[in-house]
């Protein structure tokens, strides 16, 4: 249907093999180093750390001593306010949900706040970088 990449909250292996199968990216979730570990095996391209709110960067931090150059991103209680930290914890890239575009806002049509809020992100972003 034109998707670029394929998420899931989990890796189950025969759901994963199929989503590689497809040949677009494939981000995987995973929360405990096991599960990190089975999805690299399968060969997701990125690691999608869920609900990573449960442990915050210092957890992700964390991951990165056995797993020194895995592709883990956060998803899950990633903000604007605390963006920086995810990627100074080694993150390469997020997923943003709710904090950026949140089920009230999309049920009223609410664009303008989708809006600011992606804002808000882009300048957290931009200032990661400077």
């Amino acid at each position: 249907a034109g998707a670029e990449f394929l998420v899931s909250p989990g890796t189950l292996p025969h759901l994963t093999r199929s989503m590689l199968d497809t040949g677009r990216v494939v981000m995987t979730g995973a929360m405990t180093p096991t599960e990190v570990m089975g999805a690299l095996e399968l060969g997701v391209d990125v690691v999608k750390i869920f609900p990573a709110s449960l442990g915050g960067p210092s957890y992700l931090g964390a991951l990165r001593g056995p797993f020194p150059d895995a592709p883990l991103m956060p998803t899950g209680g990633v903000n604007p306010d605390n963006l920086a930290a995810w990627f100074a914890a080694g993150a390469v890239a997020v997923g943003a949900g709710g904090d950026l575009a949140n089920g009230a806002s999309i049920k009223n049509a609410d664009w303008t706040d989708i809006e600011q809020r992606a804002a808000r992100f882009a300048a957290a972003l931009t200032a990661t970088r400077e």
